[in-house]
């Protein structure tokens, strides 16, 4: 896996942590869980699109709610 690709699969399961904290500590749907599950989906579509664009079939990638 080509570097750039590993470094967003990492920042990926990073906001997938942040998002679960928030979760845990702010309830569903808080503003604070909201904003770190939207990065989250941001990091998640950005690693997707990198794989994609080299032909490179994605990890599965998980919804954090």
């Amino acid at each position: 896996m080509p570097e750039y690709i590993r470094s967003l699969l990492d920042q990926m399961h990073s906001c997938t942590v942040e998002s679960l904290y928030a979760l845990d500590r702010y309830g569903k749907n808080s503003r604070e869980h909201l904003i770190r599950y939207g990065v989250f989906m941001e990091a998640a579509k950005a690693y997707e699109a990198a794989c994609r664009a080299i032909n490179h079939e994605p990890y599965v990638t998980y919804d954090v709610e």
